[in-house]
């Protein structure tokens, strides 16, 4: 055998090589063989106290030590792998670390020494079987891992020993007395208080004495044991066994198992502890990432509910659902689940949670896994919310993946990951280095476990009751008529009465008028008691904003329209911060009168009225005469009004307003006079030539901006609910 040393260099005498011989390891004083020494007709022996064959528990005596608590520890320093071992590896005894190629069994040990080289002060010896101390340090430099450095101020030593079958002739019996004179000696050295051992199946990969390889296994865990030194040994998975040998599980205090399995397609890291002598430890399997920085290992499982809970309460970013929530918005720490078919609006919702943390000068961290990061910054602009300066000030962070490229393991343990590093917005963070924003502790608790509830889960109808008393009238006619609606589409009785019985215990005059249109009589039951006042904030009434800014008004037009009147439109529009989208019959270019051409956004075939806030219909003979022949157009506008959204016309538009029989003055018989003028159900007429009207304040729409973007009052919701 042979060997190199990347960080110090073995002194001690070494045997010459003759016949049927290999490069020697170091070998005892007295001249005795140690391994790789391995000559026909001798029979080594070895001398070193340290690793004698005599009974270790001769001459000694077991003595109580009531000091004595607990196990002692050595700190991995490995992220995850402290908390389910309960502070880290045996000290003082060797740790197994065994799985099949490509688990990552070196790294872990190899992470293992730096750790404890770098934090907690405690120099290591890596001794490799396998890999040239060259090839180690370029392997682990990708996890900034600089093992020469380490090496030049003494805190990490690294020795190649190589090992070839056909240099060796076995014969008689031999023993590890070579390597453990090599391995003290380094030891001693250097001060090392971390061992590696990597690894055993290739130093022992050319013997096939099985009697002599399970007592000299035994005894190199005795002697690592008797040198005080906290080791790792690692070891490949044999066939129905943990290691090829089957013996080293057996004698190893601490047994850890890495594996790297694919499951449809999908590969997971898991980690699995499954044995440690004289300590509780997590006995489950957990998964871990190996990344820039490491390995890092999610303990599932081991979460326990002991995080502190903060009374502090912030805003969702909607004012109205956290009005809902009591007026103060959710509790800081706390999850919440958004639910809801696909188009409800979750990722808009999602979108303002962050807009709001980002507002209150707190790191914010977004996955995303059907949208890109740019894709989502550009739809949320179309419902007034800007992402990016959060992004560029470094306070919103993007994670997109699609949720299929990794199992859901490992969408966990990144999320853990990336929710240490970026240390968003948790008042209560570990100062102990790496310990990231989860804290677990031992606690003692007394007393009999309990599985029981407070009286408040039993409160179905404080909540609806105080939103239902908050609403305005037409709000509450509104609700009613739904109600009316739903229920009318159950075929039985008896489950209609139900429904009528919960709605007296919510409010007594929702379930009458309820009960009214369904032909049904007024359930007798008992209101809940409210236990939160009414509220004005969540009546639309009481939330009209006097601004048009993010806004989306819809344009329609068709071939041949006054490009005079898009263009003023537009003007006034651009002017508040109202986005206008041209709706066409078909997608593509449409021509104007005067030769201009504008690009059609949507089409009649595709987009509804109810994804605006607003209708604009500018003039133009043969444009209005297209689309009040297209049952489209039509319904869109009709649709528009039916949905209290503010309508707008110039000029020749008010055929379509009348094609439409949406009402409202200039859209009758009589044309529109001199200006701008508005009805009381929010219909909005102007002659051609006072389009400037348009940025005009309109008293019976309310609005400074421009007219045709802010809905009616509730009175006029009530006349045109009558009406349409």
């Amino acid at each position: 055998m042979s060997g190199t040393a990347l960080g110090g260099r073995y002194t001690g005498p070494r045997l010459p090589v003759t016949s049927k011989t290999v490069d020697s390891l170091p070998v005892s004083p007295d001249g005795r063989y140690g391994v790789g020494r391995l000559v026909a007709g001798r029979e080594p022996r070895g001398t070193c106290p340290c690793a004698s064959r005599e009974n270790p528990m001769r001459n000694s005596a077991i003595k109580h030590n009531p000091k004595i608590r607990s196990l002692s520890k050595a700190a991995s320093g490995i992220q995850g792998l402290d908390e389910i071992t309960g502070g880290g590896l045996p000290r003082g005894r060797p740790t197994l670390v065994c799985g099949n190629a490509g688990s990552s069994k070196t790294l872990l040990a190899m992470e293992f020494l730096v750790r404890g080289a770098t934090e907690f002060g405690e120099p290591g010896v890596f001794l490799t079987f396998e890999e040239t101390a060259e090839e180690l340090v370029q392997n682990v430099l990708s996890l900034g891992f600089d093992l020469e450095n380490l090496a030049e101020h003494n805190k990490l030593l690294v020795d190649f020993v190589h090992v070839e079958r056909s240099e060796i002739e076995e014969t008689g019996e031999y023993d590890l007395e070579g390597l453990f004179i090599r391995l003290g000696h380094s030891i001693d050295a250097l001060g090392a208080r971390r061992v590696v051992l990597d690894s055993l199946e290739t130093l022992f990969g050319g013997l096939s004495n099985a009697a002599i390889l399970r007592a000299e296994l035994r005894r190199l865990f005795r002697w690592l044991k008797d040198k005080g030194v906290t080791a790792i040994i690692t070891g490949e998975r044999g066939d129905g066994t943990l290691t090829r040998h089957g013996l080293e599980e057996y004698v190893s205090d601490c047994v850890i198992v890495l594996d790297h399995r694919v499951t449809e397609q999908l590969s997971t890291r898991r980690l699995r502890i499954v044995k440690y002598r004289g300590t509780v430890h997590g006995t489950n399997e957990y998964p871990f990432l190996i990344d820039e920085n490491g390995i890092s290992v999610l303990p599932v499982t081991s979460l326990g509910l002991r995080q502190e809970a903060s009374d502090e309460r912030i805003s969702t970013g909607v004012p109205r659902l956290d009005a809902m929530l009591g007026g103060k918005g959710v509790y800081r720490g706390s999850s919440v689940l958004i639910s809801g078919t696909a188009g409800t609006g979750k990722t808009s919702l999602a979108a303002h949670f962050a807009n709001a943390t980002c507002r209150r000068g707190e790191r914010c961290l977004y996955f995303a896994f059907e949208e890109s990061e740019s894709q989502l910054v550009r739809n949320m602009r179309s419902i007034g919310l800007d992402l990016a300066p959060w992004s560029k000030k470094g306070l919103l962070r993007f994670h997109a993946t699609r949720p299929t490229a990794y199992g859901l393991e490992m969408h966990l343990a990144t999320l853990h990951k990336l929710v240490n590093e970026s240390r968003c917005s948790m008042p209560w963070k570990s100062s102990r280095p790496r310990a990231g924003a989860y804290v677990h502790y031992t606690e003692r608790v007394e007393g009999h476990k309990i599985r029981e509830r407070s009286a408040s889960f039993k409160d179905h109808y404080s909540q609806a009751a105080m939103f239902f008393r908050s609403l305005s009238a037409p709000e509450q006619q509104h609700l009613v008529e739904a109600c009316q609606f739903e229920l009318g589409k159950v075929e039985r009785k008896q489950i209609r009465e139900h429904v009528l019985e919960h709605f007296a215990r919510i409010d007594t005059n929702l379930a009458a008028a309820v009960a009214r249109g369904l032909g049904l009589d007024i359930p007798r039951g008992k209101e809940a008691p409210v236990r939160a006042k009414p509220s004005p904030a969540l009546s639309m009434a009481n939330t009209v904003r006097d601004t048009v800014k993010g806004r989306r008004v819809a344009v329609l037009v068709a071939p041949g329209v006054r490009g005079q009147d898009v263009l003023a439109i537009k003007r006034a529009l651009d002017k508040g911060g109202t986005q206008l989208e041209v709706v066409a019959p078909a997608l593509g270019t449409v021509d104007t009168d005067n030769g201009t051409a504008l690009e059609a956004t949507k089409s009649l075939l595709t987009v509804k009225s109810v994804l605006f806030d607003a209708v604009v219909v500018p003039g133009g003979a043969a444009s209005i005469a297209t689309l009040t022949a297209n049952l489209d157009a039509r319904e869109f506008l009709s649709e528009a009004y039916k949905h209290f959204k503010p309508i707008g016309a110039l000029g020749q538009g008010t055929a379509l307003l009348r094609a439409a029989g949406v009402p409202g003055e200039g859209s009758g018989d009589t044309p529109p006079r001199k200006g701008a003028v508005g009805s009381p159900l929010g219909v909005v007429v102007a002659d051609v030539a006072e389009t400037r009207a348009f940025a005009e304040p309109s008293p019976s729409i309310g609005t400074g901006n421009a007219v045709v973007s802010a809905p009616p009052g509730p009175q006029a919701k009530l006349a045109r609910s009558r009406e349409g």
